[in-house]
C-alpha cells in the first residue's frame, strides 16, 4: 500500500471526467461532483449544490478569515465556488458544512470540461 498526504474520496458518484494531481492540490471531477483536495485535506461538492462559480484574483497573502490563509502560488486562474452544501474530508472523519465559498485554482483543461461536461452557464468578459 502507498502512503499519500491526499485523502480519498472512497464514494465517488457519477462517471469520472478528469482528475488532476499537483504537488500540493488536486482537482477530480464527475458528472455529478467536484472533489479538491490538498494534503490531509478534502473537499466534496455535489454539482447539484453548486450556486456558482466566479473568477477570483488573489490579492494578498494573509488571514482571509478565523485562521485560514490564502496563498497565491500556483500560476493558475483562481476561482471562488460558492455551494449550498460541502463535505469536508479529513483524517479524522467527514463533516457537512452549509453554505460555503472555496476559493481554489483551477487550469484552463479542468474548466474546459467544467464548460462541456456541466450545465453551469458560462459567462467570459
Amino acid at each position: 500500500m502507498v502512503y499519500t498526504d491526499f485523502i480519498p474520496v472512497k464514494r465517488m458518484i457519477g462517471h469520472l471526467i478528469i482528475s488532476q494531481k499537483r504537488n500540493n492540490w488536486g482537482a477530480t471531477l464527475t458528472t455529478k461532483e467536484f472533489i479538491f483536495q490538498k494534503p490531509h485535506l478534502s473537499y466534496h461538492i455535489l454539482l447539484s449544490d453548486v450556486i456558482g462559480m466566479t473568477p477570483y484574483e488573489i490579492k494578498e497573502t494573509g488571514p482571509v478569515c478565523d485562521h485560514t490563509l490564502m496563498h497565491a502560488k500556483y500560476a493558475h486562474s483562481y476561482y471562488k465556488l460558492t455551494a449550498g452544501k460541502l463535505f469536508l474530508i479529513n483524517r479524522h472523519g467527514v463533516f457537512a458544512k452549509g453554505a460555503t465559498n472555496l476559493i481554489v485554482p483551477l487550469n484552463s483543461r479542468l474548466l474546459h470540461y467544467v464548460e462541456t461536461y456541466t450545465d453551469f452557464t458560462i459567462l467570459r468578459w
